[in-house]
């Protein structure tokens, strides 16, 4: 496995405009544990609705399809170089159509190797136990726009670590901090509409006027991760422009984030705080290339 060339190059994209969902949710840090009842719980397990992986066990060479597929378990054991597979874990995976991606990832070898792409466009992804299900998108032409804007809202209130995103919005005042209330309430809402997932309520602080959205999925959060280069924990040097090209609209939506996060505006200005002078500029002179003035960004 740590030989796999997917795993091993540099671009999140696999061809034009196509995002490689194998490289940008495996971290083979993940995969080292001398526990051998853990492997299957680091790693994401694809789900197919559509029963495409059922139809490509069906178009296995003879000799891997023989004596229920041992061959083919063997071959994965091997491909996670000293993970054992149980004989009856690895029937379960077929029977109930619930598949470690490293399964797919060596099924798709056998067969032809653009197959894994067209199929994780059509699965979701999830762990061991089936929670967190979660849509992710390989098409980086057509990749939803709240995407950007979510990119913008964790650069400005939120935080990713490998596990979970948090976003957090108060106010000073106490008669407004039901706005921030609304706002997180709303972002919930998208991020279960956009990604066809669960996310849990948004719930006051105690003791401070602030709400907070806490939404654990570690797939998207190495999604996010690997598409944007949002940094894991604390913010270090948070910038808009990555390896990943946006363009002047994306970069608008994640903008917009940022602005509703840390913004704020009168009759005479538009304000901006942040404590980053790479993030500045760029705010900067994304604004004074669409000639748009009167815009006051400070550091904190």
């Amino acid at each position: 496995m740590s030989n796999d060339p997917l795993l091993l190059k540099e671009s999140i994209f696999y061809e034009k405009n196509n995002l490689d969902l194998y490289k940008m949710v495996i971290r083979l840090d993940d995969f080292k544990t001398n526990n051998k009842g853990q492997f299957y719980k680091k790693i994401p397990f694809a789900v197919d609705p559509s029963d495409e992986i059922s139809n490509l066990l069906r178009r296995l060479p003879e000799e891997y399809q023989k004596n229920n597929f041992n061959n083919l378990r063997k071959l994965i054991c091997k491909y996670q170089s000293s993970t054992h597979l149980r004989w009856d874990t690895f029937q379960n995976f077929i029977k109930n159509k619930y598949y470690p991606i490293t399964f797919l990832r060596v099924l798709c070898k056998l067969i032809d190797e653009a197959e894994f792409y067209r199929i994780m466009d059509k699965c979701y992804i999830a762990d061991f136990s089936r929670f967190n299900k979660i849509k992710l998108f390989t098409d980086a032409s057509n990749l939803p726009d709240f995407l950007f804007y979510l990119f913008g809202v964790i650069l400005g209130d939120g935080t990713i670590n490998k596990e979970r995103i948090k976003i957090v919005d108060g106010d000073e005042r106490i008669d407004k901090i039901k706005f921030s209330k609304e706002f997180l309430e709303g972002i919930r809402r998208k991020i279960m509409e956009t990604f066809d997932t669960r996310v849990p309520q948004v719930r006051k602080i105690k003791n401070k006027n602030c709400y907070e959205l806490i939404f654990h999925n570690k797939w998207l959060c190495y999604y996010l991760n690997s598409l944007f280069g949002l940094e894991f924990g604390n913010k270090i040097n948070p910038k808009i422009q990555r390896d990943f090209a946006l363009t002047d609209y994306q970069k608008s939506l994640v903008i917009r984030g940022l602005f509703d996060t840390d913004g704020s505006s009168n009759e005479n200005k538009i304000s901006f705080a942040t404590k980053f002078d790479t993030l500045k500029m760029e705010i900067l002179q994304f604004l004074e290339d669409k000639d748009i003035k009167n815009i006051s960004i400070r550091i904190i």
